[in-house]
C-alpha cells in the first residue's frame, strides 16, 4: 500500500492470481492506505482476483487496460470501495473496477457466494469501455454484505460506455446509487436478466438508485429479461436511439412477488426513438408518473402486459397514463392462441393514449377502471390507420373510447364496451364507463361496427364528424345506457343501419338541430325510455305540408300509417 502507482501490478503475464490482499487499506481493511491504484492489469491473459479487498485508493481501486489488449480476467469475492466486512465505504477516489481495451472479462460468478461487493466509490461502481464480451453475474453493486442497505456509488452502479460490443449482466443487485443503476451508451448487445434495479438483494424492499434504474442509448440490441426495476427516484428505465429493445417478463414498480408497491418516482419505463420495441408479459404498475411511455419510433409490439395491475389483477394503478404512445408507426397490440391480451387497469391518466401515430392496432385489450378514460385517442390531420377490435373496456372514467382530431380511417369493431357482457371473471362488479361508450370528436372515416355497448352514460355520441359508419351493434340490450342510445351533434355524413338499439334510458337515437344526411335504415330501436328517434333532441316533431323545414337532418317528417291491409292469418 501506498504506492505512487498500483498495490499490484500485472503486466503481459499469463495466469496470475491476486487473493486474500489487502490493497488501499490497513491489514483489517476498515481505513484507507491509499495506493493511486489498487491493481492495475494490462496486457494479459487469465488472471483471477478472488477475495480481495480493494478500497480506499486514490482512483480506481481495479484497472483492465492495455493498449495491446487484456482478456479472459476473472473477479470474484472482491469487496472494492468497502470495508472487509462490507458494511461501510471506504471509496476508492474514482471507479470501483475501470475496463478498458478487453476481452472476456468476468466479474463476479454463477453463485452467489462469489460475487463482489462493488460499491462505496466516488465515480462508478465499474466503468466498461471499448470491451468484447464482459459478464456481470451475482454482484452488489451500491449496496451493502447484507444486500439490505446502500453504500452508494456516487455517480452509476455499472456504466458501459464507448464501444462495449457484448454485455451480460445477470443476478445482480444494482441499487442505492447516486446516479443511476445501470448507465449503458453507444454498444452492440446487451442483456439483462434477473437483476435487482432500486431495491434490495432480493426484491422486497426499495433501495432507490437516486435517478433512473435502467438507462441505455445507441445499442444495436438490448434485452431484458425477469428483472425487478422499481424504487428508483426516477424513471424505472430510459431507452433511446436503440435499433432493437426486447422487454419481456419484467416488473417495474412492485416487488418481485407482485404484492407490495415500490414505485418508481417517474414514469415507469420511458422508450424513445428506438427502431423496433418489443414488450412482453411485464407487469408495469404503481408508478407515480406513466407506466409507459413510447415515442418515436417504426416497429412496435405490446403482448400479455399487465399495466396497473399485478399477474391476479389487484390493483396497483400508475400515477399517469397506463400507456402513452406518440409519433410512432406500425403500433400492434395482438392477441390470439400464442399472445396473451394486455391488462390496462386502475391508472390515473387514460389506459392508452394514442397520439398523432400511423397505422396501430389495439387488439383484445382488457381497459378497465381507469380515471382518464379507456383508450383515448388524439392526432393531427390526416394521421390514421387506427384499428380497436375485440376489447373489452369498462368502468374507465370519461369515454370508454374517444377519438380526437381527423384520424383517417379508423375501425372500431367487435368490442364489449361497458358492463360484461362476455363472461369475463374478473369483470365482477365493474360498472359502465362514465361516460359514452365510444365518443368521437373532429373525426372523419370512422367505422364502428359489431360492438355491445351497455351500461354506460350514452352508448355512442358523435361531435362535429363527417362520414360516419355505426352498423350491426347491439346498443343498450343487456344493461341500459343511461342516456341515448346514440346522440349526433353538429356531425354530417352519418350511416346508422342495422344495430339493435334497446332498454336504454332516454332516446334511441338523438340528431341535433346542426346535424344533416344522417341516415338511419334498418335499425331494430325498441323499449327505451325516450322516442326512439328525437330529431333535434325536442321530443316529437310536427309533420310539416312538403316537410320544407330545416334543422336537424331536416326535421324529415315521420311516417303516418293510414291504413294497413292483412295477408294471411293473425
Amino acid at each position: 500500500n501506498r504506492f505512487n502507482g498500483s498495490g499490484i501490478l500485472v503486466n503481459d503475464s499469463f495466469g496470475v492470481t491476486e487473493e486474500c490482499n489487502y490493497l488501499g487499506t490497513n491489514k483489517m481493511g476498515n481505513a484507507s492506505l491509499p495506493n493511486t491504484i489498487g491493481t492495475i492489469i494490462q496486457d494479459g491473459t487469465a488472471t483471477v482476483l478472488n477475495q480481495n479487498v480493494i478500497s480506499g485508493n486514490n482512483s480506481d481501486g481495479v484497472r483492465i487496460s492495455g493498449s495491446e489488449g487484456v482478456s479472459s480476467v476473472f473477479l470474484k469475492g472482491n469487496y472494492i470501495g468497502v470495508d472487509s466486512i462490507g458494511s461501510y465505504a471506504v471509496a476508492n477516489q474514482q471507479n470501483g473496477i475501470f475496463v478498458e481495451k478487453a476481452t472476456a472479462v468476468s466479474i463476479g460468478a454463477a453463485s452467489s457466494v462469489w460475487g463482489n461487493i462493488i460499491s462505496g466509490n466516488i465515480k462508478n461502481g465499474v466503468e466498461i469501455q471499448q470491451t468484447d464480451t464482459v459478464t456481470l453475474k451475482n454482484n452488489y453493486i451500491g449496496l451493502d454484505k447484507s444486500g439490505e442497505y446502500a453504500v452508494a456509488n456516487h455517480q452509476s452502479g455499472v456504466h458501459l460506455f464507448s464501444g462495449v460490443i457484448n454485455a451480460y449482466l445477470e443476478g445482480n443487485a444494482i441499487s442505492g446509487n447516486d446516479d443511476g443503476g445501470l448507465t449503458a451508451s453507444e454498444g452492440n448487445d446487451l442483456n439483462g436478466y434477473r437483476n435487482y434495479l432500486g431495491t434490495n438483494a432480493v426484491g422486497t424492499i426499495a433501495v432507490p438508485n437516486g435517478q433512473y434504474g435502467v438507462h441505455v442509448q445507441n445499442f444495436n440490441r438490448a434485452w431484458f429479461n425477469d428483472n425487478v426495476i422499481s424504487g428508483n427516484n426516477g424513471d424505472g428505465g430510459f431507452l433511446k436511439d436503440n435499433e432493437e429493445v426486447f422487454f419481456a417478463y419484467n416488473t417495474v414498480g412492485l416487488s418481485k412477488f407482485f404484492d407490495q408497491p415500490l414505485p418508481n418516482m417517474g414514469t415507469g419505463l420511458k422508450l424513445q426513438s428506438n427502431k423496433y420495441v418489443h414488450m412482453d408479459s411485464n407487469t408495469v404498475s404503481a408508478n407515480l408518473q406513466d407506466g409507459i411511455y413510447i415515442s418515436e419510433g417504426t416497429g412496435l409490439m405490446v403482448v400479455g402486459n399487465f399495466i396497473g395491475v399485478n399477474n391476479v389483477y389487484q390493483s396497483f394503478g400508475n400515477g399517469g397514463h397506463g400507456i402513452l404512445i406518440s409519433n410512432y408507426q406500425n403500433v400492434l397490440f395482438p392477441v390470439g392462441w400464442i399472445y396473451s391480451p394486455n391488462a390496462i387497469m386502475d391508472n390515473q391518466g387514460p389506459g392508452i393514449f394514442l397520439q398523432n401515430n400511423l397505422y396501430a392496432t389495439i387488439d383484445g385489450a382488457l381497459v378497465i377502471g381507469n380515471k382518464g378514460g379507456g383508450i383515448l385517442a388524439v392526432d393531427g390531420a390526416n394521421v390514421g390507420n387506427l384499428e380497436i377490435i375485440n376489447g373489452h373496456i369498462a368502468d374507465n372514467l370519461l369515454a370508454g373510447i374517444w377519438l380526437q382530431g381527423n384520424h383517417a380511417d379508423v375501425k372500431i369493431e367487435d368490442n364489449e364496451i361497458g358492463v360484461d357482457v362476455g363472461g369475463y371473471i374478473f369483470w365482477t362488479n365493474v360498472s359502465g364507463n362514465v361516460g359514452p361508450g365510444i365518443r368521437i370528436t373532429n373525426e372523419h372515416n370512422v367505422s364502428a361496427t359489431h360492438n355491445k355497448i351497455a351500461g354506460n352514460k350514452t352508448g355512442i355520441l358523435l361531435e362535429k364528424s363527417k362520414n360516419i359508419t355505426i352498423e350491426n351493434n347491439e346498443i343498450g340490450k343487456y344493461v341500459p345506457n343511461d342516456k341515448a342510445g346514440i346522440s349526433v351533434f353538429n356531425s354530417q355524413s352519418v350511416n346508422v343501419v342495422y344495430n339493435k338499439i334497446s332498454i336504454n334510458g332516454q332516446d334511441g337515437i338523438d340528431v341535433d338541430l346542426l346535424s344533416v344526411d344522417v341516415a338511419m335504415t334498418s335499425n331494430s330501436i325498441y323499449d327505451n325510455g325516450g322516442i326512439g328517434i328525437d330529431l333535434q333532441m325536442d321530443g316529437v316533431s310536427v309533420n310539416d305540408p312538403g316537410d320544407g323545414d330545416g334543422g336537424a337532418n331536416h326535421r324529415l317528417n315521420y311516417p303516418n300509417i293510414i291504413t294497413a291491409d292483412q295477408t294471411g292469418n293473425l
